[in-house]
């Protein structure tokens, strides 16, 4: 492998990174509106996701603090 070939894997694999962690904070969005603001069942959530019950309330949690304008270091998964 080149320089060349390593440098475009690279800028490929980082923009790839930006855009999965654009769209984990779009799932963390819609988990935190579907339960907190649409009162979804966690049940259905956690069904659709294939995510723990634990893992969605540390989601609605997070997405309660987020909302209020606390900042949140929760990932939805990596």
């Amino acid at each position: 492998m080149t320089d060349k070939q390593l440098a475009d894997a690279l800028r490929s694999f980082k923009r790839a990174e930006s855009v999965l962690d654009e769209r984990r904070q779009e799932l963390f969005k819609a988990i935190g509106r579907a339960i907190v603001e649409n009162g979804e069942r966690q049940a259905a959530v956690v069904e659709q996701t294939g995510y723990t019950r634990e893992h969605v309330r540390r989601i609605c949690a997070a997405y309660v603090r987020w909302k209020s304008g606390e900042t949140t270091t929760l990932k939805i998964a990596r």
